[in-house]
């Protein structure tokens, strides 16, 4: 099986060979895959821990429980890909666009998702603690029960976004914009909320504290019944 990049030039080949078994042994030698060509590729379960896959073409590509721990997915198109239960512990998502991704249950603690699109995407349950969201675009984005405590998502836009059940507990959420998204049920704990705009969001049965009565805008929001002090 031959992998080639998106302007036809052959990257590796692997006789006899899918092609999750092609991608897999470029991996593991150290083959830079920058700009391959894998849309709609059966990955599933893969290993590519470590995998260099910088402006990657992945659109609609099968990479359910796949090993991307680590991983240099930067600028990648990532649209339409499913991404179940995938490991991308610490992984490059920079710039990425993920519009419509799925990425329920997956692990993205500790990934680098600035400015990464992420409009419409399912991360229903997927744990991104730590992780680095910064100038991103949610809009829509589906996070029920997602883990967040710690990540940062300043000025990042959520507008829409379900976050029921989210845990978001200590997350920088400055300058972020929750304009009309579910956070009914969720945890914001200590969250850094300077200039965060939560205007016309469903905040029952919400835990926050003090800080974001203070210095978050709160207009038209509702369902705001369990405020703790800090």
């Amino acid at each position: 099986m031959k992998i080639v990049n998106l302007e036809g030039k052959v990257l590796f080949e692997l006789r006899d060979a899918a092609m999750k078994e092609t991608v897999e042994e470029a991996v593991r030698q150290g083959v830079e895959l920058d700009r391959v060509n894998l849309a709609r590729a059966d990955l599933m379960g893969a290993n590519l821990k470590g995998a260099v896959l910088y402006g990657a073409c992945l659109r609609e590509a099968f990479l359910q429980g796949a090993n991307l721990e680590g991983a240099n997915l930067g600028a990648a198109d990532l649209v339409q890909a499913r991404l179940t239960q995938a490991n991308l512990i610490g992984a490059n998502l920079k710039v990425a666009s993920m519009v419509w991704a799925w990425l329920k249950d997956a692990n993205l603690s500790s990934a680098n998702l600035t400015y990464t699109n992420l409009c419409r995407a399912n991360l229903n349950g997927a744990n991104c603690e730590n992780a680095k969201i910064e100038r991103s675009i949610l809009c829509g984005a589906y996070l029920r029960n997602a883990k967040l405590s710690g990540a940062s998502l300043a000025c990042s836009i959520l507008e829409g976004a379900d976050l029921n059940k989210a845990d978001l507990l200590g997350a920088n959420l400055k300058l972020a914009s929750f304009h009309a998204s579910n956070l009914s049920h969720a945890t914001l704990i200590g969250a850094k909320v300077l200039g965060t705009d939560f205007e016309s969001a469903n905040m029952y049965q919400t835990q926050l504290d003090s800080e974001i009565e203070a210095n978050a805008t709160l207009k038209k929001a509702f369902g705001r019944l369990k405020t703790q002090t800090a």
